[in-house]
């Protein structure tokens, strides 16, 4: 018992040991030697590699193409959302939460579920879990490591480690750890995260081969209280002390797992030019491999189930106790081509072309199945990348489904960026995107088998049709959405799915960014939401968050500092409700929350490599208004404390 108390300690002591202990005498070898960086598989010039800032750290996600087309992104040592540590609030995310950091959450704005694949993630927890598309391959020069903390309300403990570096001149190793723990403010609410994942980067020295690997590890550990059983206690402040406000729930709890790895090969098909001057015509491109496999698991358990809050299906298996589990394992295989070579050829620089074929093999096991379920999934697909006239660039993509459960889905993206102006005077771009969807609802929504919920339905796919157009200019960005939806498909007020014959239509209309003049910044997301489906989706009309802030340097330019307040607000609606044995969110009718100013205050401080914050939440709190729910029965955060603190080192 003693071990399984301290084993997250234990752990994290035997990962610094070996962030800080591993290959000293390759360390001393490699130290200084700024060609150690894969330069992004593009040749770079002498004079360009000797103007590389030796600490600068930038990463790349998804695929090895994400390097050859540029998407690269800096690390984050900025003071403007660092107060933001919550997956769930991070870069202005508007997600509904239980009142605990860690527990499921649904996002307010309307994103429908565009994949054609089969789906293996928790939706409801995937912000505090990670995922192959978000694991992080980073390019540095010398070692690079993260330390990020912080301490909360109600004994809240966070704790991320990044650390990275090359141990030989191709080979680049890294992982990343992550802690959530926090007993939370109201009885049963406690969360127990735990996510990692190490990485593997190797490139050739004439980047002719390269490969990324990854291996990765979520272990979710969350009481389910299933939300008060009387709101009106906590909104009268009839009961100070949260601890003893009657619950739904109090042996409920859900454990979440899933790990796996994927490994990653491209090979250039010619050699390179060994003149630098030179240039190809058109290069023959690149073939590359990658080989996924992928577990999951959920189980619910709850050893003492009150009847009035599972009424939604008279017959059960097992009416004095619940344990539901669900088992997936999948297996991907992709090959794919594409033109990208060592951009040593002209055309490639403005045409870029891939195609590629996956091959899905899914086996999955509910709580009352006999058998395993399998399917078989092969996905051709197909893009391309054209630059135009200079200043504008058309992105398209094709996706189709043979087999399996989402046989005959597809999906066609297309987005065009029309940058406007001349190079010497840019004032800004436009975006318009196309998608055109037509896919099979979630599995889960078409069959499902548990102690309590039990559904085999025969679903017509939905048809989606989404139209997007936008402006951006330095740091604001505003746009409009349409979307169209027909046979839209989603849990009823009864906990049911339901499937709408009908097609009905979402407008959103947003705004945000990021601008400082002088010393006063503003930092916002505003978000304007109408559906013609009010029925089915409900929405906030209006969701916003405002981060005001004041930043400058302080004792004489050796550290700056930024103070402000975070609001965040969305109009009264009858928000989605929550259920814990399904892992998801639902149609509600009963109860209306929002039209409550959430008001946080904040300081933060920047010394060179070193980040510290301090945060007052929920102020408004104080003053009396008990009306802060996040979900239906479910408050928000109550008033409290927050310190975190972030060390970046390279050495």
């Amino acid at each position: 018992m003693k071990y399984r108390k301290y084993k997250s300690i234990l752990f994290l002591i035997s990962l610094l040991c070996w962030l800080f202990f591993v290959p000293v005498i390759v360390q001393a070898q490699i130290k200084g030697r700024i060609d150690l960086l894969p330069d992004s598989l593009s040749t770079l010039n002498d004079s360009t590699r000797q103007n590389i800032d030796s600490l600068g750290v930038n990463f790349f996600t998804t695929s090895i193409d994400s390097l050859r087309l540029g998407k690269i992104h800096p690390i984050d040592s900025t003071l403007t959302s660092f107060h933001q540590y919550n997956a769930a609030r991070k870069d202005n995310r508007m997600f509904a939460t239980l009142g605990n950091i860690g527990l499921a959450t649904n996002n307010r704005i309307f994103f429908p579920t565009l994949s054609t694949r089969f789906n293996m993630n928790e939706k409801a927890f995937s912000p505090y879990m990670f995922s192959n598309k978000e694991v992080r391959y980073y390019q540095l020069i010398r070692p690079y490591t993260n330390l990020h903390y912080v301490m909360g309300a109600a004994k809240e403990q966070n704790l991320d480690v990044t650390f990275t570096r090359y141990v030989s001149k191709q080979l680049l190793l890294g992982v990343q750890y992550s802690l959530i723990n926090s007993p939370g403010h109201f009885q049963n609410q406690k969360s127990n995260n735990n996510n990692v994942y190490f990485t593997a980067q190797y490139f050739t020295e004439n980047k002719r081969y390269g490969l990324i690997a990854n291996y990765l590890h979520n272990k979710l550990i969350v009481q389910e209280n299933g939300g008060l059983l009387y709101d009106s206690i906590f909104e009268q402040h009839l009961e100070t002390d949260s601890k003893v406000i009657p619950v739904q729930l109090t042996t409920a709890e859900n454990r979440i797992k899933s790990s796996g790895f994927y490994v990653e090969q491209y090979f250039n098909l010619l050699k390179p030019l060994q003149n630098k001057n030179s240039s190809r015509k058109i290069d023959p491109g690149n073939i590359s491999y990658a080989f996924q496999y992928l577990k999951s698991q959920a189980i619910y358990s709850d050893q003492e189930p009150k009847a009035n809050f599972y009424n939604y299906f008279p017959a059960v298996f097992d009416s004095l106790s619940t344990f539901d589990s669900t088992y997936r394992i999948r297996i991907r295989n992709r090959f794919e081509w594409s033109n990208k070579g060592y951009n040593e050829d002209k055309l490639s620089k403005v045409f870029y072309l891939y195609g590629g074929i996956v091959f899905d093999n899914i086996k999955q096991h509910l709580a009352t199945d006999s058998i395993n379920k399998t399917f078989n999934e092969t996905n051709p697909y197909g893009g391309l990348r054209l630059n135009l006239f200079r200043r504008s660039i058309l992105n398209a993509r094709v996706d189709y489904t043979i087999g399996g459960y989402h046989s005959g889905d597809f999906k066609l993206d297309a987005t065009l960026n029309q940058y406007l102006g001349s190079e010497e005077k840019n004032v800004g771009r436009v975006l318009i995107g196309f998608q055109l969807v037509n896919r099979m609802p979630n599995w889960y929504l078409s069959y499902y088998h548990s102690n309590r919920f039990n559904w085999d339905l025969q679903l017509k796919k939905e048809h989606i049709l989404q139209l997007t157009g936008e402006y951006q200019y330095k740091g604001l960005k505003a746009g409009i959405q349409i979307q169209t939806i027909q046979h839209y498909t989603f849990l009823n007020d009864s906990v049911k799915p339901q499937q709408l014959n009908s097609t009905g239509s979402l407008l959103q209309l947003y705004a945000g960014g990021n601008f400082l003049i002088h010393h006063w910044g503003i930092n916002f997301r505003l978000v304007h939401q109408s559906t013609t489906l009010h029925q089915s989706i409900h929405l906030p009309l209006f969701t916003g968050k405002l981060n005001l802030y004041y930043k400058n340097w302080v004792f004489k330019k050796a550290a700056k500092l930024q103070s402000g307040f975070q609001l965040y607000y969305f109009t009264a609606y009858f928000s989605d409700a929550y259920m814990p044995e399904l892992r998801q969110f639902y149609l509600q009718n009963e109860k209306k929350i929002g039209n409550y100013l959430f008001v946080d205050a904040y300081a933060t401080l920047k010394v060179k490599t070193f980040r510290f914050f301090l945060k007052a939440n929920n102020l408004l709190g104080y003053l009396g208004n008990y009306q802060y729910f996040e979900s239906p029965h479910y408050p928000s955060l109550t008033p409290g404390f927050y310190l975190g603190v972030n060390w970046r080192f390279h050495n």
